[in-house]
């Protein structure tokens, strides 16, 4: 029916406990939803999304230490974790700019990558791709406030030249629309789109984990140095 569900890491017994954590999810989204004018635009709705997320939600280093097993049963892997403990990773970044946009009549899927994992979105019969994760770095003493739009509504091309989608047969069941489209690129003051020379993205394994580091260099603003740590 289209709307979206998530798991949470409980007994299916204690279904009180499930009952009062889907209470509480369904109020924080009401309340976001709440801020959005109906009438604004497709892109100002979604800007709205982004925006919310990356400001109000933190990336858990805590979680990318854990292995693949340990790690993804965790709330803080999915939506609950983002959008009520406000704490995640790239899924639950994903999961929730999705269905966000589902609440507010956006069309939005998941790019999935070595890795990692983010969002398409259609916006004005136009598709195009966007990373929450990677706008919301914490820079290099692990601090949160370094927000930007370096990759909303980027087309495909410009997205692989940082994080190309995966290849891997598996993820052929994940239809990924080519973003060509340009018109709702990010409008605001900043740029927002990558320069090659303001940034590179570096894979590592650090401990086992895969790690994706992306250090933003600011060309006229050393204080908007910043390394952000991404799966």
């Amino acid at each position: 029916d289209g709307e979206v569900y998530d798991s949470f890491d409980y007994p299916i017994a204690d279904r009180d406990k499930i009952d009062a954590m889907r209470a509480e999810f369904d109020k924080v989204v009401d309340k976001i939803v709440s801020t959005i004018d109906p009438g604004d635009s497709e892109y100002e709705k979604e800007l709205a999304i982004h925006d919310y997320l990356t400001e109000n939600v933190s990336y858990d280093k805590s979680l990318i230490r854990l292995d693949s097993e340990a790690r993804y049963p965790k709330l803080g892997c999915r939506i609950y974790g983002a959008l009520v403990d406000k704490k995640t990773i790239c899924t639950g970044y994903t999961h929730a700019f999705q269905y966000l946009c589902y609440q507010v009549g956006i069309n939005s899927g998941r790019v999935y990558g070595e890795r990692h994992v983010w969002n398409s979105v259609k916006i004005d019969g136009e598709w195009y791709q966007v990373d929450v994760t990677w706008d919301d770095p914490f820079d290099e003493n692990g601090n949160d406030g370094c927000q930007n739009h370096r990759y909303f509504n980027l087309t495909t091309s410009r997205m692989n030249e940082s994080h190309p989608a995966c290849t891997d047969t598996f993820y052929e069941i994940f239809v990924v629309p080519d973003c060509t489209a340009t018109e709702n690129a990010y409008k605001g003051a900043e740029v927002g789109r990558l320069d090659d020379e303001d940034a590179e993205a570096v894979g590592s394994i650090v401990a086992g984990i895969f790690i994706f580091i992306f250090v933003v260099v600011g060309k006229t603003n050393e204080k908007r140095k910043a390394k952000c740590d991404r799966q």
